[in-house]
């Protein structure tokens, strides 16, 4: 009776101790996620072409896995490089004219005090303001970080599951010829 019952605490205390362990591996990893999620789904899209041209026509798998990879960063870098290309000339306006933007924003909170009577651009409003968009830039840099490793990690992930992906899947899939013993 009692070896039952131990044998069952341990089992559950395993349990709760594995639980807590993926919880905390989610809790701290979450934000590599999206690379994660990135390199199955180009796996999942891509893996009967990348089949086909290495078994069928009996390509290299590492090279093909490179071009496929090649491919991707490709199809990703050009709506990347239009948005940059698209985006540069504004953000070149603004950090180049300062100080017109902000006789801007004066003249309309001058506007909106006249007819409301609520005075918006204040000594304070605006020190705030500057403090706003000084802590922004490192959450942007971090941000970029964070994109770059993602990305890095969405290949790497590609890469491997291109290369290795259907020995593994032999490795986690089911052989239901093997007998398994019934227990009482």
């Amino acid at each position: 009776m009692t070896k039952t019952f131990n044998d069952k605490l341990r089992q559950i205390l395993l349990l709760i101790l594995i639980i807590l362990l993926g919880w905390l591996f989610v809790g701290e990893l979450y934000i590599f996620l999206p690379g994660l999620l990135g390199g199955i789904t180009l796996y999942i899209v891509s893996r009967t072409l990348y089949f086909k041209f290495v078994f069928k026509r009996q390509w290299n798998k590492g090279g093909t896995a490179l071009l496929f990879m090649l491919g991707y960063m490709v199809l990703i870098a050009i709506p990347v490089y239009f948005s940059v290309r698209l985006i540069s000339p504004k953000i070149n306006s603004l950090v180049n004219n300062q100080h017109e933007i902000m006789q801007g924003i004066k003249i309309a909170s001058a506007k909106i005090e006249e007819y409301s009577g609520i005075k918006l651009l204040s000594e304070q409003n605006s020190t705030s303001f500057a403090n706003k968009a000084s802590a922004f830039i490192p959450k942007f840099l971090n941000s970029t970080a964070t994109i770059v490793t993602n990305l890095i990690m969405m290949f790497f992930l590609l890469y491997y599951l291109l290369v290795n992906g259907r020995e593994d899947r032999k490795i986690f899939k089911p052989d239901y010829s093997i007998k398994t013993p019934k227990y009482r």
